[in-house]
């Protein structure tokens, strides 16, 4: 009697393992398991053929909407990229800095791009891919200012950044004595600065580079305000076939040279640092 019962207690576990063994791991994305058995945002991006892509409005020349209605920019063109490596019709859907990791949290979209800087604190929250832009902070200012950098503000000086981004965070580390004032969008600092509402607005140098390229009467001073940014695509956080395959992307991207390319296009200058093959 003993001998039968432990006969099937060992069935039991055998099939227990099997059964684990073979079951399929799960993702934050809830998507089909049509694709091996595994649950990623890649296989439901493949299934249904539409990829979902967050993208910030008037932050030209990552992203922004021409005078047809049409999305245009670096982060977009990289984005038709992504979409045409997977066979995929694209879907732009216009977010904000401030609302960049909610719409990854909440599933709103797939990826997220926004000239997003990698950070331990948003990695608690959203995964990063390799790196896809390398650049720095600086300030823009009127033409006629005085002001070469921020050692040269004064105390209560109005100093402008975008909401939701990381320089609210590092002007406050290098200078508590500021008053910062939130702009949805960097072009909304570019022109705070013209009309004289702040005396400074502090960005990725890149985009304040290219708006001084478009804009009479402001200029690009300073140093470099942080340590150099590393900007990523943003992702769902634990899953990592789709994280794996947007690396792949990237991987391929920086290597072959089409990023340094599209960047010397969209920024009229070449990139801050070479990025072959990757970081």
């Amino acid at each position: 009697m003993k001998k039968k019962i432990m006969a099937i207690l060992m069935a039991a576990v055998i099939v227990l393992t099997f059964g684990a063994c073979g079951s399929s791991p799960a993702s934050s994305s809830g998507s089909s398991g049509q694709y091996g058995g595994y649950d990623s945002t890649l296989y439901k991006v493949l299934q249904s053929g539409k990829i979902t892509v967050g993208v910030i409005g008037a932050f030209a020349p990552c992203s922004y909407v021409d005078e047809n209605g049409e999305w245009q920019g670096f982060e977009v063109e990289v984005a038709k990229r992504i979409a045409d490596s997977l066979g995929a019709e694209i879907e732009f859907v216009e977010v904000t800095s401030d609302s960049r990791i909610s719409s990854i949290e909440t599933g709103k979209v797939d990826i997220c791009m926004g000239n997003s800087t990698r950070t331990l604190e948003r990695a608690q929250k959203v995964a990063f891919s390799d790196t896809l832009i390398v650049s720095s902070e600086r300030l823009l200012v009127t033409e006629d200012s005085s002001i070469e950098g921020i050692e040269s503000l004064a105390a209560g000086d109005k100093i402008g950044v975008t909401k939701g981004g990381t320089m609210d965070q590092e002007i406050e580390a290098i200078r508590t004595d500021l008053d910062i004032v939130y702009y949805t969008s960097p072009t909304d600092g570019v022109v705070a600065v013209k009309n004289g509402q702040c005396v400074a607005f502090a960005e990725d140098s890149n985009t304040l580079q290219y708006q001084a390229s478009l804009t009479d009467g402001v200029k690009v001073v300073g140093d470099p305000l942080a340590t150099i940014s590393y900007n990523s695509i943003m992702l769902p956080i634990g899953d990592t076939i789709w994280l794996n395959y947007i690396n792949e992307f990237v991987f391929e991207f920086n290597s072959s040279g089409q990023n340094a390319a599209l960047f010397e296009e969209y920024f009229g200058a070449e990139p801050f640092t070479d990025l072959e093959p990757q970081y």
